[in-house]
């Protein structure tokens, strides 16, 4: 499910690989500010970043321009920042080895192109350009998420149905989802779905809390060791300023900033198209920075 990606919870299976279409060349800035209304150079907005502890690209995991946004800003800022790391929503914290291994080149690519298609799903292709690069610079990876067995455990039988060895994995404190408008989308993108018993949404919205609290918990944990964090995750993480955002904020004091792809499906529209709709309320809500693709 994109953004969102609870529909893994129930049909995806391990080793899918989507039929996707190569990468196209990164788009180049500008970059919409959604608080002042105006547009950025790439320059300005690695300066800008620069002041944030955590920076989030929200992406699509099916769109190839999300991606070399991504690359983007980790290379934006790892001229910058020394103590760099980059999340990664897509690689749950059991995993953490395989992504030092990655780095420091004890693990050949194609093993870990392996690795990622059966862990992830999405192609391998697909993440290359910035993956490449923290290895070629010696940016750590971090696994950020609990492991998909937990997730669905939760969507099976809810928050309180964990063994205690699932439960590890959380962090002691998994707050739900109370944000209206960020509740709101959740639960819009679960309506995608067909109509579903009130228990089940509640177990998707408990899986969903969960995925969000343990991911920020990460975060915090690598902010307090003195990092600098960029985090890699679906749009439906991150968005509206809730999601991971909102489990650091209850968790830490740290300054956030969200970049967005936009549009998210990568469809072509002039920069004219893309401006009229970001000045609306709505849309600017959605994330700090939007990085135009046209």
């Amino acid at each position: 499910m994109n953004g969102l990606a609870l529909a893994a919870l129930i049909s995806a299976a391990p080793g899918f690989t989507p039929r996707l279409p190569p990468a196209p060349p990164a788009a180049p800035a500008p970059v919409y500010a959604a608080k002042s209304r105006s547009l950025l150079s790439e320059g300005a907005l690695a300066a800008r970043l620069a002041r944030d502890r955590i920076v989030y690209v929200g992406e699509r995991h099916d769109q190839p321009a999300s991606h070399a946004v991504e690359a983007e800003v980790v290379r934006l800022l790892s001229r910058r920042e020394p103590n760099l790391v980059v999340g990664l929503e897509m690689v749950d914290q059991s995993r953490q080895q395989v992504l030092d291994d990655y780095v420091s080149g004890a693990m050949s690519e194609a093993d870990f192109a392996a690795f990622w298609r059966k862990e992830w799903g999405f192609p391998y292709s697909l993440y290359e350009p910035v993956l490449a690069l923290c290895r070629a610079r010696r940016i750590r990876l971090v696994a950020l998420n609990l492991p998909q067995s937990v997730a669905h455990q939760i969507y099976v039988g809810g928050l309180s149905s964990l063994t205690s060895a699932q439960r590890r994995w959380l962090p002691k404190v998994v707050n739900p989802i109370t944000d209206k408008a960020y509740k709101d989308a959740v639960l819009a993108e679960l309506g995608g779905h067909g109509a579903m018993p009130p228990q089940v949404v509640d177990r998707m919205m408990q899986a969903m809390a969960a995925w969000n609290e343990t991911m920020g918990q990460a975060v915090v944990d690598q902010v307090n060791a003195g990092k600098k964090v960029v985090v890699l995750a679906g749009a439906g993480h991150v968005m509206l300023d809730g999601g991971i955002l909102d489990s650091v904020r209850s968790r830490s004091a740290a300054s956030q900033a969200l970049v967005l792809p936009y549009p998210q499906d990568g469809s072509a529209r002039s920069r004219a198209d893309l401006l009229k709709k970001l000045r609306q309320p709505a849309t600017a809500a959605l994330a700090d920075y939007f990085w135009l693709l046209y």
